[in-house]
């Protein structure tokens, strides 16, 4: 960062500061184009969306567009150390004073940076500078994405059983009746009443 301050150019805290007439800007005299970065930090993994750059908003001719970013990348890590991509591109109009903005898939990390991978300066072939107004983070309210899971398999199947027949029950048997008792004939032998003695 460019210390002490000088106007309204000066440190890091120029960039985060809501004051949209004060810029930061990377130490002209002694960094290289891999070393024109500024790094957020949080007090614990965030999920963020989008970022928001605001280019220095000095006009007129000369050096007004300075290390304005004409080329970034948004980077994310977790441990400081190991550095991700969520997103990169190109602001090719250095004269445009809005603020750009960058919406990305919502990735988590403690530490992001914004890089200017390119950045403008009226010495020609000289972009060793890199300047801002006000950069942001934009927290997301959703989670990243899973990794899609692959589909279970589904499981074999055989044919399909015959639905089983329902039981028909016997028709009751109708109960056997015992016969009527055939009335006794009397033989023709039978012996009638006993005649009395005389």
């Amino acid at each position: 960062e460019q210390t002490p301050a000088s106007g309204n150019e000066g440190p890091l805290s120029y960039a985060f500061d809501g004051n949209e007439q004060t810029f930061w800007s990377s130490d002209w005299n002694n960094t290289d184009q891999d070393n024109l970065w500024v790094q957020m930090q949080f007090d614990e993994p965030t999920t963020v969306s989008a970022l928001s750059y605001l280019p220095r908003q000095t006009t007129g001719g000369g050096g007004a567009d300075n290390g304005t970013v004409t080329e970034y990348e948004v980077l994310y890590s977790n441990d400081g150390s190991d550095w991700k991509v969520a997103a990169s591109g190109e602001w090719p109009n250095r004269s445009d004073k809005d603020v750009r903005i960058v919406e990305f898939e919502p990735v988590t990390g403690t530490y992001f940076r914004l890089r200017g991978v390119a950045t403008w300066q009226s010495v020609s072939n000289n972009e060793k500078l890199m300047t801002a107004a006000e950069i942001r983070l934009e927290r997301s309210d959703s989670e990243p994405a899973p990794e899609p899971e692959a589909p279970p398999a589904e499981p074999e199947t055989g044919p399909e059983p015959e639905p089983e027949q329902p039981e028909i029950p016997a028709e009751p048997a109708e109960p056997e009746t015992a016969e009527e008792p055939a009335e006794a004939e009397a033989p023709e032998d039978a012996v009638g009443p006993a005649e009395e003695p005389e």
